[in-house]
C-alpha cells in the first residue's frame, strides 16, 4: 500500500536558515543554541513521522533532503566566529522593475514570426538573426541588472515573474541557447500543424491562430483554447527536447489525454538535459560569490588536485561554489559564460568518499576543457570525446556505483 506523502511545513525554510547561519560563521556564544535549534528540528520531524506510522525517507523530496541535511550536521564541527567579527549582510529588499515580463512577450512574439515564416533555416550560433537576436537579449538582461544594482540589489531580488523573466532572457542571451530554442520552437509549430494533431481540435478550432512559446515556467507547460486563439506555453527545459518528446508535450497540450504521452513528458522532466537547462536558468540569479569551504570539502583543493592529476595543472581556476539546493540527480554544474562550477551540497558529507567529489569535479571540468558541440541546432556536452575522457578517471568505476546506489537510495 502506497504511504500518503506527509507536508512538513518550515522545514525547507529551517535548512536554508540553518545554511545561512553556518555560511556566516555562528557566534561562539550562540552555538548551543544552534545546535539546539538543529536537533529541535529533526526531533520534530522525526515525531510528526512516527505518529503518522511513516519515516522521515516518506517525506517529499525537498522535505527528504531538508531533513538528511539537518540530520547529517557535524553539531561538534560547528564555523564559529569570534563575537566582534561582522556578521553576514541583511538580506536585500524586493525591487520592483517594471516591463520585464512585457518584454519577454514581445520576444515571444519575434521568435513565432521567425520560426513561422515561409523560409525556415537551420537555427545556428553563426546564422546573423540568431547572433543580432542574442546580443538583443544580452542587453535587456544586462540593462535589468544595472536598474537592480541602482536600486542596492541583484536580478536576485526581483519578484518571481520578474525574475524568470530576467533569467530567460539572460539564458537567451548565449547564442547557442537561442540557436536551440529556435530550432525546438520550429519543430514544434511543424508538430502542431501536421493532420494528426489538427485532428485533435474541432473545425472552428483549427481556423483559430495559434501562438507556442517556451519560457521559465514553475510547471511543465500550461496551454489555453478559446474562441480567440490557442496558446501552448512549455517549459524551457524541454528545449532540445527529443521529436517523440515534443510531440507528446503538443498533443496533451491540445487537450489530448493520453498516459503514454503523459508519462514521456514527466519522465523527461527528470531527464539530466531537462535538469542542465533549468539549473543554468537558475544560475542566472544565483549568487556567485565563492563558497568553496563546505564542511567536509574544500572544493578549492578539490580542484587543485584534479586540476593538478588530470590536466597537468594547466585549467585556470574557474570560480567554484556549493548548490544552494540538495539535488539529488544534478550533482554538479559548470556554466560556460560565468566560468562557475556548482555543485551540489549533498556531496559536502562524511558519507560521501573522496575520489566521488574528485570525479564530480573531474567530470564538471571536462566540460569546461572540451566545450560543447552543436549539431543542427543541438547542443551535445556528453559527446563520445568526453565519454572517453571521463573513463580515464582513476576510480571511474567506483565513483558511477556509488553515485548510482546514492540516486537509488534517494528515490
Amino acid at each position: 500500500m502506497n504511504k500518503t506523502a506527509i507536508r512538513i511545513k518550515g522545514l525547507v525554510v529551517l535548512m536554508n536558515r540553518v545554511r545561512e547561519l553556518m555560511s556566516a560563521g555562528i557566534p561562539a556564544e550562540q552555538a548551543d543554541e544552534f545546535r539546539a535549534l538543529v536537533m529541535d528540528g529533526v526531533r520534530t520531524v522525526e515525531e510528526i513521522c512516527c505518529r503518522n506510522h511513516s519515516t522521515p525517507n516518506d517525506l517529499p523530496a525537498p522535505s527528504r533532503r531538508a531533513y538528511a541535511y539537518l540530520k547529517g550536521l557535524d553539531l561538534k564541527r560547528l564555523p564559529l566566529r569570534a563575537a566582534n567579527a561582522p556578521s553576514a549582510p541583511t538580506a536585500s529588499k524586493t525591487i520592483h522593475i517594471t516591463n520585464v515580463v512585457a518584454t519577454c512577450n514581445d520576444y515571444h512574439r519575434v521568435f513565432s514570426r521567425l520560426v513561422t515564416g515561409e523560409s525556415t533555416p537551420a537555427w545556428t550560433t553563426e546564422h546573423p538573426e540568431v547572433k543580432r537576436l542574442a546580443a538583443e537579449l544580452r542587453a535587456e538582461a544586462e540593462g535589468i541588472a544595472a536598474l537592480c544594482r541602482e536600486g542596492g540589489g541583484t536580478p536576485g531580488d526581483l519578484p518571481t515573474q520578474s525574475q524568470r523573466g530576467y533569467q530567460w532572457l539572460a539564458f537567451l542571451g548565449d547564442a547557442g541557447n537561442l540557436a536551440l530554442h529556435l530550432t525546438t520552437l520550429t519543430e514544434a509549430y511543424q508538430i502542431a500543424k501536421t493532420d494528426a494533431a489538427q485532428k485533435m481540435l474541432s473545425l472552428a478550432q483549427r481556423k483559430l491562430p495559434l501562438h507556442i512559446e517556451f519560457y521559465m515556467l514553475g510547471h511543465l507547460y500550461r496551454s489555453r483554447i478559446e474562441s480567440d486563439g490557442i496558446t501552448i506555453t512549455a517549459n524551457e527545459g524541454f528545449s532540445g527536447a527529443p521529436h517523440p518528446v515534443l510531440k507528446a508535450l503538443i498533443y496533451v497540450a491540445l487537450h489530448h489525454p493520453d498516459a503514454q504521452h503523459a508519462a514521456q513528458i514527466k519522465a523527461y522532466s527528470h531527464d539530466e538535459a531537462f535538469e542542465e537547462i533549468i539549473l543554468a536558468l537558475e544560475l542566472t540569479t544565483a549568487d556567485l560569490s565563492p563558497n568553496t569551504q563546505g564542511q567536509h570539502y574544500d572544493l578549492a583543493a578539490v580542484f587543485e588536485r584534479v586540476n593538478a592529476t588530470y590536466f597537468a595543472g594547466r585549467l585556470s581556476a574557474p570560480r567554484l561554489t556549493w548548490n544552494k539546493t540538495l539535488t539529488e540527480r544534478k550533482l554538479g554544474h559548470y556554466q560556460f559564460n560565468t566560468d562557475t562550477i556548482m555543485l551540489s551540497l549533498s556531496l559536502d558529507s562524511a558519507a560521501v568518499p573522496p575520489y566521488v567529489v574528485e570525479f564530480v569535479m573531474y567530470h564538471e571540468l571536462l566540460h569546461k576543457s572540451l566545450g560543447v558541440k552543436l549539431v543542427n541546432g543541438r547542443r551535445y556536452a556528453h559527446t563520445p570525446e568526453f565519454r572517453e575522457a571521463e573513463r580515464r578517471f582513476a576510480q571511474y568505476e567506483q565513483a558511477k556505483a556509488f553515485l548510482a546506489k546514492k540516486h537509488t537510495a534517494n528515490r
